[in-house]
């Protein structure tokens, strides 16, 4: 393993166990980081839980985010090739927002500063964007009930539920709203869960 390769691996470690504490959620990263070479990607977790990550960003600040993201993925239930096949949008959405919001904690545990306007670009012009816009509505939906308020906790308790039952859940959680009609939310649910199953 070449010096690059072994400090990627190490920054791949130290993400995935900070993700980990933060979220509550066990990693099923198997602890390979493999480099690529213009992979199609920038980086992304396998099937077998290791995470390729492509040599253009090994040195550049964009992998942190990345890193992240990718880190999520490892601690994600239920996460299976044919339930994302079914329901991208739904591990894709949550992930995304929730390595926007714990981004600075974890860079701050591991003693790193990342260059926010390389943050503010790859936010501004990410491919997961309407994604991550269909799963914050209907968040703020359930929020007007008072049911959820705090997205860290939403965005977490998503990930910890099996990928197939996330739709349920977040339907359970809109009935339990009090005092509130429930065909708004219903709308709200239907409309955005068309972009996050891509139908």
């Amino acid at each position: 393993m070449d010096e690059v390769a072994e400090r990627i691996t190490a920054e791949t470690e130290g993400v995935v166990r900070t993700v980990s504490e933060l979220t509550i959620l066990p990693t099923r990263w198997n602890g390979s980081a493999r480099l690529v070479d213009e992979g199609g990607f920038l980086a992304r977790k396998r099937w077998q839980c290791d995470i390729e990550i492509d040599r253009s960003i090994v040195n550049k600040d964009e992998r942190w985010p990345t890193l992240v993201h990718e880190a999520i993925h490892s601690v994600s239930a239920g996460l299976t090739r044919e339930a994302y096949n079914k329901m991208r949008g739904w591990e894709e959405g949550p992930a995304e927002n929730l390595q926007r919001i714990i981004l600075s904690e974890v860079m701050q545990r591991l003693g790193i500063t990342v260059d926010q306007g390389v943050v503010a670009e790859r936010i501004a012009s990410h491919v997961f964007n309407p994604f991550n816009e269909a799963i914050e509505e209907i968040r703020i939906a359930l929020s007007e009930g008072g049911h959820v308020v705090e997205p860290v906790q939403f965005y977490i308790s998503l990930i910890g539920i099996p990928l197939i039952d996330r739709p349920g859940y977040v339907l359970a959680l809109g009935s339990k709203r009090t005092g509130l009609p429930r065909i708004p939310f219903i709308r709200v649910f239907s409309s955005n869960n068309a972009i996050l199953t891509g139908r």
